[in-house]
């Protein structure tokens, strides 16, 4: 899973219209989610807006990236291209370091 936050510091919300990874095959972005039984679960997000002048957060427990089919093996120490298609502002590239989650 892929963690960061966006800021939409535009005056128009914006629409997250892709995800993809150099890493993995697939990506997408999930909400996770606690079930009524206790069984934690997630699932792919189809339509995420941004609002104007707004954070999003994507993190542990909630909204992430979820790399799948990965290409290789990730070792803490690597980093990952990721790259983020929206409605209004195109396509934005960034490059994350691979962490251990505690």
């Amino acid at each position: 899973a892929a963690y960061l936050s966006i800021s939409n510091s535009t005056a128009t919300a914006d629409t997250v219209q892709s995800v993809t990874a150099q890493a993995s095959k697939e990506a997408a972005i999930h909400r996770s989610f606690k079930g009524e039984n206790g069984i934690s679960g997630m699932r792919p997000v189809t339509h995420l807006v941004i609002e104007a002048g707004k954070d999003l957060y994507l993190q542990p427990g909630g909204l992430h990236i979820m790399l799948t089919n990965l290409n290789h093996n990730l070792a803490e120490g690597d980093s990952v291209n990721i790259t983020i298609t929206f409605t209004q502002s195109g396509s934005k590239s960034i490059r994350l370091p691979v962490k251990m989650q505690p």
